[in-house]
């Protein structure tokens, strides 16, 4: 009787370590499928071997498995998620940084290229280049994404719907579509968005 028990408690051990396993290397939903082949390869063992106790171990490991896959549910979710985004800024010619250029993210739903001057009230942030040409920008970008038991959670940035202005003296102004640079979405949890490099014009010289 006691080496029956020890050995239910080993293949319990096994259960579970394989359920770890799967959930270490695949995800949630992966684990219990692999749970739930252990439970089913324990109920033919123990059939096979005229072993009840683990017949009855792989039945209700694999009732449970199918009881979590059948009441599992995933949400799905938007809110949003701060995005600190660099810049350097450079003379289109000589290629050299450009101190205290204006880089602008500007956030509205204009199709078309939006104008130069700014409109009262709309969203947006506004940094200083320093001695190096660069800046960094930190903003709330809508972003969506699905969480669940048997899924691994994901989330999607958006960056439609923003505008990039980067203004300087003696240069012309530069406005350009966001996602040129980051894509229209990506995955929030994968490497951070290299820097935006931005050439800038100068101005042709006044006609006398």
């Amino acid at each position: 009787m006691v080496q029956f028990n020890l050995r239910k408690l080993l293949l319990s051990f096994a259960v579970l370590g394989a359920f770890l396993a799967a959930y270490r290397y695949f995800d949630a939903g992966g684990a219990v499928c692999m749970s739930a082949l252990a439970g089913m390869m324990l109920v033919g063992f123990g059939v096979g071997r005229d072993r009840r106790g683990i017949a009855l171990l792989g039945f209700v490991v694999s009732i449970v498995c199918a009881w979590i896959m059948l009441t599992a549910t995933e949400a799905h979710w938007v809110g949003s998620t701060n995005v600190a985004l660099a810049f350097a800024v450079v003379d289109d010619a000589t290629r050299q940084p450009i101190v205290g250029a204006t880089v602008r993210l500007r956030e509205t739903s204009l199709e078309r290229s939006p104008p130069l001057s700014m409109p009262a009230g709309e969203p947006g942030a506004a940094e200083t280049t320093d001695s190096q040409g660069t800046c960094q920008l930190v903003y709330r970008f809508t972003s969506t994404g699905e969480s669940g038991l048997l899924t691994r959670d994901t989330k999607r940035i958006r960056f439609w719907d923003y505008w990039i202005q980067v203004s300087a003296p003696g240069y012309e102004d530069f406005l350009v579509p966001l996602h040129e640079h980051t894509g229209w979405t990506r995955d929030g949890f994968g490497p951070p968005i290299p820097p935006i490099r931005i050439q800038l014009k100068r101005q042709a010289a006044a006609s006398e």
